[in-house]
């Protein structure tokens, strides 16, 4: 079998790259979501032992927000990948 060509290789980059991207939104919108639901107070747990009432909901709450700092670095630097691989276009 003779190796993948040239083109092949970008645009199997460019896939899995695009596939990147993607799944960060994905992850960057599922975890809006759960912030959000958590200042209004059905946040993780609630109703279960994780949540007895002594203010839990606050702790989860500074867990989501502190990984959400990262997740749109994390879209752009994506995107940036992609239009580079793609030639700046």
């Amino acid at each position: 079998m003779p190796p993948p060509s040239p083109l092949a290789i970008a645009t199997s980059s460019v896939s899995r790259l695009l596939k990147e991207e993607s799944s960060y939104r994905t992850e960057l919108s599922t975890q809006e979501q759960r912030i959000a639901q958590l200042q209004t107070g059905a946040g993780a747990g609630a109703g279960t032992e994780e949540e007895d009432g002594v203010g839990n909901s606050e702790f989860w709450l500074r867990q989501e927000d502190s990984g959400g700092n990262a997740d749109p670095k994390e879209v752009e630097a994506a995107r940036e990948a992609v239009m580079k691989a793609k030639g700046g276009q």
